[in-house]
């Protein structure tokens, strides 16, 4: 009977996971710290990716109520840029938030710590008047009334 030695060499893989955390974004600030409509912000921070982050924006239930791609970023990683758009502050409504941002870097993404911001409601742009002339009339009574400035507006009355 033969006997035949079989030698092996077996080696042992240990895997070891990243350590993703050393790639999550980190935000330091953001600025300003409130803004409406047409607002451009900056949050400063670490990890912060070219083409890879989205901003969240957080409600007191910590809840995302929105999110969007960032428009622009630092070459260096180390601030995003966004615009508020008026159909964002719309949705959203006037409030204020935690916002953090979210990056590729890990498997399912990366989220950061979250800084206030507070989203303030736009302005109206409804017409105002300075005066308007008689206070009080009949019916056929002819009323003029001044804008602040030069505008032209139509004006629909109705009796009751």
């Amino acid at each position: 009977m033969k006997k035949f030695l079989l030698a092996g060499l077996f080696v042992l893989f240990t895997i070891f996971p990243l350590d993703a955390s050393a790639n999550a974004p980190t935000l330091t600030s953001i600025t300003p710290s409130s803004g409406t409509e047409n607002t451009t912000v900056t949050i400063y921070g670490t990890n912060l990716l070219v083409g890879g982050t989205t901003i969240e924006f957080y409600n007191s239930n910590n809840q995302i109520v929105a999110s969007i791609p960032q428009t622009m970023t630092s070459a260096n990683g180390t601030q995003v840029r966004f615009t508020l758009g008026n159909q964002f502050v719309a949705m959203v409504g006037a409030g204020t938030y935690q916002v953090g941002v979210m990056t590729n870097v890990c498997p399912g993404g990366c989220s950061s710590n979250r800084v206030n911001f507070t989203l303030t409601a736009p302005t109206s742009n409804a017409p105002t008047l300075t005066s308007i002339t008689p206070s009080s009339g009949t019916e056929n009574t002819t009323v003029i009334a001044t804008p602040p400035t030069p505008a032209v507006w139509l004006v629909t009355y109705s009796a009751p």
